[in-house]
């Protein structure tokens, strides 16, 4: 149930903590049963996940990278790219722009 609301809610201001007191679990035990259930631990995971979300609405709609960062649960740009930049290697507009440059299977490079 966890797993399914954080894929459906991962644009909001997301908590372990939250999830415990609300399934009455103890936030150790959750964090252990996470870890266990999903291979990655629970901050992972949401940013694993906000990640692809990004990186599919930077490919797919002309939002800022601000905008695009909001729309997936950051609410400061420089968070969002920082963490973007972590897991892709390349700050969310080249992202956007290697994508670009590679539509159609032609890379310009």
């Amino acid at each position: 149930q966890i797993i399914a609301r954080i894929d459906k809610e991962y644009f909001n201001d997301l908590r372990l903590s939250t999830f415990a007191r609300q399934y009455f679990l103890n936030q150790s035990y959750l964090s252990q049963l996470f870890a266990t259930e999903t291979g990655e631990n629970f901050s992972t995971y949401v940013s694993v996940l906000r990640i692809k979300k990004a990186k599919e609405l930077l490919k797919s709609t002309n939002f800022s990278t601000s905008k695009v960062g909001e729309l997936v649960g950051y609410k400061e740009r420089s968070y969002f790219t920082r963490v973007f930049e972590k897991y892709e290697k390349v700050t969310p507009y080249q992202y956007r722009e290697a994508t670009k440059k590679n539509a159609g299977g032609r890379s310009y490079e």
